[in-house]
């Protein structure tokens, strides 16, 4: 029984076949191929290139070359889908790839239909070109783009060929500069500088031959000289492993240069790479700077060809209260390689964001940086001059014990034009008193204040509960620092203070106070007014 079943098995399964074999269009037709026309070879670096019309007749699949080469036949299979780009369907191209030798070779051609069935062979020589010539294919597809003073020369090597590019062109100075690049890849040069429409000239060659010269010629355009060209060239020190020099190139301003902690004065040179024309430059400090007791006090640029003899091109006090606005420095044109950058701090180090060269004739535009640079000046609610009644404002502890104010003075305007200005005067170091205790709660962990100050100093919050003059006393650890810059006008500060209210148990309910620390020295005289704590945005 058993073996009746798989016997009908059998013959279920090959009844099942034939059936499929008969719905197969090209095994219901099992005529062979008929003959390939105008078949032809071209030559190209390391290959042949086989064209030909594939078969009207019969069922045409691929096609078998066949060729003796060092005394071996070699055979190889060109597909029906190897469609001619230009021709279409119907039309075969080919290019055969391998060829390392320049001899001509006989290749027997047979088609072949998808059972097997062979169509008639014919013969035809072709030989590959010399790859030694394949510069002069390197030469046709060099392609030039803008960049800023200068541009981009890039070609392909398709044949990955030992070539070398040579660009010559005249820089900002009028010199001849001549660069070269070898290689088997493609490739890409930047080349310049220059400013005005200029003419490249690009040769291939093999060593011994040189392609005729393709000529160019590029407008450049201006504006922020691209980073990847500079490097820094000397410096005079930085801190630690991930502060080095190279920050101040990565375009990132999450990272910074960190000088030593060897005194105020710090600087670094920056080569362009070439001689550009220079007409800004931008100085962008650390985005917290102004909360770490050093900012930048003084910046000095200077510009040179050789490294040798100096132009200063800018040398002014740094407005730290800002991280953007104010540090781009326009100034007349300069042909310059290397850019000097010399900083004070009001400590002793220092910390450099990013630094930025800029030719063009709105460099301020041009930064990647504008838009934050005018958010940061854009008119604020917080320069409010305005005193609101229903407003509580800061104030000095004018009640304090006399041991509760060490080598401080502090009084009202004389006009009392606005009764929430009060000045303090330094006189020695260590200065500091209490605020009034609040008598509602703050608004918000938020610090606003206007003022004038007659020099860079640090200030401090010892933070106070409402218990008594701190808890413990007022310096056990408790307290924030921070910094302001001198200011002629008036300037606004803000400040949010809630990770340190959280970080020292300070809940600025009604009651609490601070112990406030102005400067480390005597002679300065700070100016405060509308000084309040507000709500976060």
């Amino acid at each position: 029984m058993k073996k009746y079943l798989l016997i009908l098995l059998a013959a279920t399964t090959l009844a099942w076949s034939c059936s499929e074999l008969e719905n197969d269009s090209r095994i219901e037709s099992p005529e062979a191929p008929g003959a390939l026309t105008n078949v032809a070879t071209s030559a190209r670096i390391g290959s042949v290139v086989f064209t030909w019309d594939n078969p009207t007749q019969g069922d045409y699949y691929y096609t078998l070359v066949e060729f003796e080469r060092g005394g071996e036949t070699v055979t190889h299979k060109i597909s029906r889908y190897a469609v001619s780009p230009t021709l279409g369907e119907g039309h075969t191209r080919y290019v055969y790839e391998g060829f390392d030798d320049t001899d001509t070779y006989t290749f027997k051609l047979t088609p072949y239909s998808s059972d097997g069935q062979a169509g008639p062979s014919q013969t035809i020589t072709g030989a590959a070109e010399d790859a030694s010539y394949a510069y002069k294919y390197v030469g046709e597809t060099v392609t030039v783009e803008p960049e800023v003073e200068g541009a981009k020369v890039s070609w392909l090597n398709e044949y990955h060929r030992d070539v070398t590019v040579t660009i010559t062109y005249k820089d900002v100075n009028g010199e001849t500069q001549t660069i070269s690049k070898r290689g088997t890849e493609d490739g890409n040069l930047s080349i310049g500088a220059f400013t005005e429409p200029t003419e490249i000239t690009v040769t291939a060659s093999n060593g011994s031959e040189t392609s005729d010269p393709y000529v160019f010629t590029a407008t450049p355009s201006t504006g922020e000289i691209p980073a990847g060209r500079m490097k820094i060239e000397e410096y005079s020190d930085f801190w630690q492993s991930g502060y080095e020099l190279t920050r101040v190139l990565d375009r990132n301003m999450n990272t910074y240069w960190h000088t030593n902690l060897t005194g105020p004065y710090h600087w670094f040179i920056v080569d362009l790479g070439f001689a550009h024309k220079v007409n800004a430059v931008e100085v962008i400090r650390r985005q917290s700077d102004a909360g770490y007791g050093s900012p930048l006090q003084w910046v000095k640029v200077s510009v040179s060809k050789d490294d040798q003899n100096w132009t200063v091109v800018h040398d002014e006090e740094y407005n730290a209260e800002y991280v953007y606005a104010t540090h781009l420095w326009t100034f007349d044109e300069q042909i310059c390689r290397y850019i000097k950058v010399e900083v004070t701090s009001t400590g002793s180090w220092a910390h450099v964001a990013e630094f930025l060269a800029y030719y063009s004739s709105d460099a301020k535009g041009a930064s990647p940086y504008a838009d934050l640079a005018a958010a940061e000046v854009a008119p604020d609610p917080d320069d409010d001059e305005t005193v609101y009644p229903d407003q509580e404002y800061l104030s000095p502890m004018t009640d304090a014990p006399g041991g509760w104010i060490n080598n401080l003075k502090f009084y009202q305007a004389d006009d009392r034009s606005n009764d929430t200005e009060w000045t303090f005067e330094t006189t020695g170091g260590d200065s500091w008193m209490p605020l009034a205790r609040l008598k509602s709660n703050a608004d918000g962990p938020v610090l606003v204040f206007h003022y004038k100050c007659t020099a860079g100093i640090n200030l401090e919050f010892f933070w106070c509960n409402k218990n008594g003059f701190g808890d413990g006393g007022p310096a056990g650890g408790r307290s924030t620092a921070w910094s302001i810059t001198r200011q002629t006008d008036w300037k606004t500060f803000k400040r949010n203070f809630k990770n340190d209210w959280s970080a020292h148990r300070w809940t600025g309910e009604a009651g609490c106070t601070v112990r406030f620390d102005v400067g480390d020295g005597a002679g300065v005289t700070l100016k405060i007014r509308n000084w309040h704590w507000r709500a976060e945005e």
